[in-house]
């Protein structure tokens, strides 16, 4: 069976898990052989197969953009079709919809990228000073990052760190997971206390939280 991800670390047990996209992600002890892997992820070919149906029923799908006319691409939660521009300097306008100048589609996913990145820095920096001030966090530093499936975490010395990808996604959603990395300045971990005090930052984080875990997959182009 094919694994899509081997991730060893300095645990002491094999854990095998499906993505919401169907990946199959092995983390594995330092040190164990590739036999051992696939003797084990064997054992588990059935929950496997089971699994990924059932991520396949429930979860929307999606495919690498092909950066074509009509197509449809997120902003903040939004989406909007794309124009093919003649005559256009710019690279890539957004207004009502994206228009992509001609002379950059075979360029295109790059020009999106460092578009969605811009966008991502002004962004997300203004959210995270709000809600520092608005909740008596001191500002942190802001490092913007292309994780594809870790949309924040926080460094020892305060920083955060969030994907650009975030920009895809509904405001609400990017509040939360900035919420849930600001919360880590004073609760780390994801124990009790920790839940305890995003839920008092904001209430009902649970449906923002859901949002990510369906629709996540779908953030990237």
């Amino acid at each position: 069976m094919h694994i899509d991800q081997i991730i060893h670390s300095r645990r002491k047990t094999l854990q095998i898990s499906v993505a919401y996209d169907g990946r199959l992600i092995v983390r594995a002890p330092l040190g164990m052989s590739q036999s051992k892997i696939d003797t084990a992820v064997a054992s588990k070919t059935d929950w496997i197969h089971k699994k990924q149906a059932q991520f396949r029923a429930a979860y929307p799908r999606w495919s690498p953009k092909k950066f074509i006319a009509g197509e449809r691409f997120a902003y903040l939660g939004k989406e909007y079709s794309l124009k093919i521009m003649e005559n256009q300097k710019e690279a890539l306008i957004l207004q009502e919809q994206f228009s992509l100048s001609r002379q950059y589609i075979k360029k295109a996913k790059t020009v999106f990228e460092s578009w969605y990145r811009q966008q991502a820095r002004r962004y997300l920096t203004q959210e995270v000073e709000r809600l520092a001030v608005k909740h008596g966090f001191a500002r942190p530093r802001i490092r913007i990052t292309s994780a594809r499936s870790r949309w924040g975490s926080c460094s020892s010395s305060g920083n955060l760190n969030l994907t650009w990808r975030l920009i895809l996604a509904p405001p609400e959603v990017i509040e939360y997971v900035i919420i849930h990395e600001l919360a880590h300045l004073k609760a780390p971990g994801h124990q009790r206390p920790f839940w305890e005090l995003v839920e008092n930052l904001l209430p009902g984080y649970q449906k923002p939280k859901a949002w990510l875990k369906k629709f996540g997959h779908t953030l990237a182009l």
